[in-house]
């Protein structure tokens, strides 16, 4: 666990131009925040948009989205990210068979819930309000 009292993760995103890969790590402790850009490449994960994710201990998963500013590319991965104490990250990715994006999760006790969004791409899309379960060891 990180020392901070309170940690926030700001992963990819959409802007007029592009899709983002930039990652923030924010920690508040007492009164300051601390802010510092990671240094993740689209080596190790695409710029990604519509996806969702959450800081479980000292890691990041993020789960879903789209990897291609026109919408034509689901991510089929969920991406971890270990943020190590001097604010370095390390990248895994494990495959997933439930591609999506604008869902809903949340973490419930150890596991992660998935509810809804998009399953396919621009020009084939459609949505569900199905969703997956997923358990992780660190929760």
């Amino acid at each position: 666990m990180l020392p901070f009292k309170l940690t926030i993760v700001i992963f990819g995103g959409l802007n007029a131009d592009s899709v983002l890969i930039d990652s923030w790590i924010v920690k508040f402790d007492q009164d300051a925040a601390i802010w510092k850009k990671c240094e993740i490449s689209s080596d190790e994960i695409p710029p990604i948009f519509g996806h969702t994710s959450h800081l479980i201990g000292s890691n990041v998963f993020i789960i879903g989205g789209c990897a291609s500013q026109h919408g034509r590319e689901l991510s089929k991965k969920i991406y971890e990210l270990q943020l190590e104490k001097d604010f370095s990250v390390k990248v895994l990715g494990v495959n997933c068979e439930h591609v999506r994006m604008y869902h809903a999760s949340e973490i419930v006790g150890n596991e992660v819930i998935v509810i809804g969004g998009r399953l396919g791409a621009l020009g084939t899309e459609s949505y569900t309000n199905t969703g997956f379960v997923m358990q992780h060891q660190n929760i």
